[in-house]
């Protein structure tokens, strides 16, 4: 086809000849657009490990006829294996779905495959090697590119496709600079987090490997280091196996950094080489046998940074992206835009920019935030979790062990009366500790400001890392028959198309026990039963604790008065023991500086359970499995259906706030309580059930008072005890929703903290203050990587997952090529610009 402009035809100066210059060359190589490549390598190698292919790029290669090679030299990609250093299972994350959103399996292919691929829609002509660019110049209309070898190139446009540390950016910001518009943003350095070091082997003796045999998918493995080292396995078509090593840099060495033009290069690999050689290859055996089979110059160190610039254009200059998903996609929307473009003059110039920059910019900032977050997850947080929450060493264990050798029965801790444990509050962790109490001596009792025991709340999900205490109090059969195995969670569309899920099935390959979810009610009764009730006393608001005489006296607003040996705090995020312990501290002026902060308020939610006067309308009731549906709405709102037990159905919305509403929210003791409900529930009246139908139906059947309004609030406290007083779930980590973990860290807060009592040797501040110390070293470091856990599952159910799900949305196609027809679940958005192509067309 004919170039759609007038006169004269452009040219295009790409710089950088990545998988993002060759794809623009190979778009305007269709269009007859003229363009050239400048390349400053000697030759054309390209280096690098695994690349995923999504379904919201693969329609540009069915329109420039290259999609069936891609698939030739691709396997399907199902899910990413996790394993630790012994090569035991840790967990997978799925991508099963994708092909019911995009239309298309996630290809995995191996990087310099990809890329020869490319490579061959640009005729060889028109690529120039050696040429660096030190500088350009803009002037009548053309841009001038001054190179090292003192070629110069002339043009209409020039493409900065060169990577992290482009030339044509730091040209474009000389400028800026010069004219003190550059943004402060774009001033600041990369922030590099990783080092990583990749290749693709072909293994000597492939029938080592039975993965490879294997051609209806690709096998994603990665090994999680005891340190901060992580390392990837992936098959590849040909019996090839692509690898690559992380190492997270931490952050006062990742500020020493100052790693120049080291992008896919070869460099500096013989030491990571020998220091990993040893490493266990998810396979089987060591890397050292992957290392060895691949040849020393296709090995490349890569410093792993981030960064999304504010600034992508100026003049006549443009930049597309680093990334090869995002480049490959930003090359063909700058394509279409250069299309469009109805002359050469700067007017026409900027317009086309400005609309390449509208249409890519957004979803490179979101995708760099869920990049982040998914990095963490994999080779950062990801470790740290699983290692506290599947691997989690009790302290005092043998101490326990010896006492239950000594001639007094189990149920005599010690020989010391005048311990006594006054528990204020009754939620899950305070009832876990009485009942763990309950199967000892130790003297407890229970203060509960409420004026009758109603738990309120939606669905729990109890993970195995807790169960075995279930079973060691002899109510783990009586859990189960109130609960229901969970698989996935999965997210739809407000008009029920669906997204994509997330999948438990591993966890009990590795934990043993399936994920549990019961509605909190139930959990809540439970638990309460294991406690006798004169042990609790209700509508006891604590108002102030005193503490002297190896004793703390603790005053009620009803005027009683109680004393005990410890105080536990178990009374929520607004804890008055707390509060009252902090004060103590300010007033010795040892109270740590981030314990003054108030809590970081992100997110509404109003919860309830209902019991459904037509369980036939919903055939979801019927599974012996959970089904936990999500509805990601158009602005900042979810909602979330999930089936328990008994014909009830658990739910809950989400409304994420804005920073600036959230430093506005001063609401006080609000968690799980029946408030300003109305409002909400008229507001969400319509809003599509994942079930079927509106969530008025699930409202109309849920009893009025069972309704909750819950401010969602995040904070770690520091300070987790003081003199005789000890707190233990939200009273000291307030966890947001998205790991469903806020009740299971209550409930191991609850068993660490009796077993630290169970193993004091007496009631003296000696023995209490080694107690509480041991509870907090096994607990805040848990409490901490959950909290970051928590947030990044949050952000990416409720907040961000609309951005990563709009990422998919977002397939540019070429404008003046038949469209590819869009054969998944998910919605595809509009296409800038394809109007007036088409138009042009005709």
């Amino acid at each position: 086809m004919s170039n759609p402009m007038d006169t004269p035809i452009p040219t295009v100066l790409i710089v950088g000849a990545g998988l993002g210059g060759l794809m623009l060359g190979a778009i305007l190589e269709s269009a007859n657009i003229s363009y050239h490549i400048l390349e400053r390598a000697t030759e054309l190698r390209s280096l690098g490990s695994a690349i995923a292919m999504f379904g919201n790029i693969l329609p540009a290669f069915e329109q420039l006829g290259i999609y069936e090679e891609l698939k030739a030299v691709s396997l399907p990609h199902i899910s990413s294996d996790f394993y630790d250093a012994k090569l035991n299972d840790l967990g997978s994350m799925s991508t099963k779905d994708h092909k019911i959103v995009c239309g298309y399996d996630i290809l995995v292919t191996a990087r310099p495959k990809l890329y020869d691929i490319l490579r061959r829609k640009v005729p060889t002509h028109k690529i120039s090697m050696r040429k660096k660019v030190l500088r350009a110049k803009e002037q009548d209309s053309k841009v001038t590119v001054y190179c090292s070898d003192n070629t110069i190139y002339e043009c209409s446009i020039l493409v900065g496709a060169d990577g992290a540390y482009s030339a044509v950016r730091q040209s474009m910001y000389k400028e800026l600079e010069k004219e003190g518009n550059l943004p402060l943003d774009d001033k600041e350095a990369f922030s590099i987090g990783y080092i990583t070091m990749v290749g693709v082997s072909n293994p000597p003796s492939p029938e080592k490997y039975p993965q490879l045999i294997d051609n209806s998918r690709s096998y994603f493995r990665t090994v999680l280091g005891e340190n901060s080292d992580s390392c990837y396995v992936v098959t590849a078509p040909d019996n090839q196996i692509c690898w690559g090593i992380q190492i997270q840099i931490p952050e006062n060495k990742a500020k020493e950094q100052h790693f120049r033009n080291s992008e896919w290069g070869p460099e500096s690999v013989d030491a990571t080489l020998e220091e990993f050689q040893d490493f266990p290859c998810a396979f089987g055996g060591t890397m050292k046998d992957i290392f060895d089979a691949t040849s020393k110059n296709l090995i490349s160190k890569v410093f792993l940074e981030e960064k999304v610039f504010q600034t992508w254009y100026h003049g006549r200059a443009v930049l597309i992206g680093d990334g090869a998903a995002m480049a490959m996609k930003d090359a063909v929307v700058l394509a279409n835009c250069i299309h469009n473009m109805r002359d050469m003059s700067d007017k026409s110039i900027k317009t086309a920019f400005a609309s390449y920059y509208r249409q890519r910019y957004l979803e490179a900032d979101n995708l760099t935030k869920n990049s982040a977050i998914f990095t963490k997850i994999m080779f950062g947080h990801y470790r740290a979790v699983v290692r506290d929450m599947l691997f989690h060493k009790k302290e005092g264990r043998k101490d326990a062990e010896r006492k239950r050798v000594q001639p007094r029965a189990m149920t005599e801790p010690t020989n010391d009366p005048s311990i006594t444990v006054l528990i204020v509050g009754a939620g899950l962790g305070g009832l876990m500790l009485g009942a763990v109490l309950e199967r000892t001596n130790i003297s407890y009792h229970i203060l509960e400001r409420a004026t009758e025991l109603r738990p309120l709340g939606t669905a729990i999900g109890i993970l195995g890392t807790i169960l075995p205490i279930f079973e060691q109090l002899g109510i783990y059969e009586e859990l189960k028959s109130i609960s229901l195995p969970h698989v996935s969670m999965d997210f739809y569309d407000t008009q029920i198309n669906q997204l994509g899920s997330m999948y438990t099935e591993n966890h009990k390959t590795v934990s043993g026990y399936d994920v549990l979810v019961t509605a909190r009610p139930k959990l809540y009764d439970l638990l309460l039963r294991q406690v006798p009730a004169h042990k609790i006393s209700m509508r006891k608001k604590v108002l102030r604790a005193s503490e002297e005489d190896n004793k703390v006296t603790v005053y009620c607003s009803d005027n009683s008065i109680y004393e005990c040996s410890m105080l536990v705090g178990a009374d929520g995020a607004y804890s008055a023991v707390r509060q009252n312990m902090y004060e103590k501290l300010e007033e010795e002026g040892n109270l740590p500086l981030r314990d003054k902060d108030g809590f970081s308020i992100g997110y509404i939610t109003m919860v309830g359970v209902s019991n459904t006067p037509k369980p036939e309308k919903y055939p979801e009731l019927i599974d012996n499995r959970t089904h936990f549906r999500v509805v990601v709405g158009e602005k900042s709102e979810s909602c979330y259906v999930v089936s328990a037990p008994n014909n009830q159905l658990c739910w809950g919305f989400q409304l994420q706030l804005s920073e600036e509403k959230a430093r506005e929210q001063c609401f006080r003791n609000s968690e799980w309580g029946p408030e300003s409900v109305d409002a909400m529930l008229m507001e969400f009246q319509n809003f599509p059930c994942p079930f079927g139908g509106t969530m008025k139906d699930l409202f109309d059947a849920t009893p009025k008072d069972l309704i909750s309004k819950v401010f969602l609030e995040e904070k770690v406290f520091q300070t987790w005890y003081h003199g005789r007083s000890v707190l233990i779930g939200d009273a000291c980590h307030k966890l947001l929703p998205g790991g469903g973990q806020g009740a299971v860290m209550a409930i191991k807060d609850a068993v660490v903290l009796a077993n630290c009592i169970y193993n004091m040797k007496d009631g003296s501040d000696k023995s209490i203050k080694a107690a509480f110390a041991s509870y907090h070293k096994q607990r805040y470091p848990e409490a901490e990587n959950v909290s970051v856990q928590s947030a990044i599952i949050t952000k990416v159910m409720f907040g961000h997952l609309k951005e990563a799900h709009n990422g998919f949305a977002i397939r540019p196609q070429i404008n003046w090529l038949p469209l590819v027809e869009n054969r998944g679940s998910g919605k595809v958005l509009p296409q800038e610009g394809r109007e007036d192509a088409a138009t042009r067309a005709i």
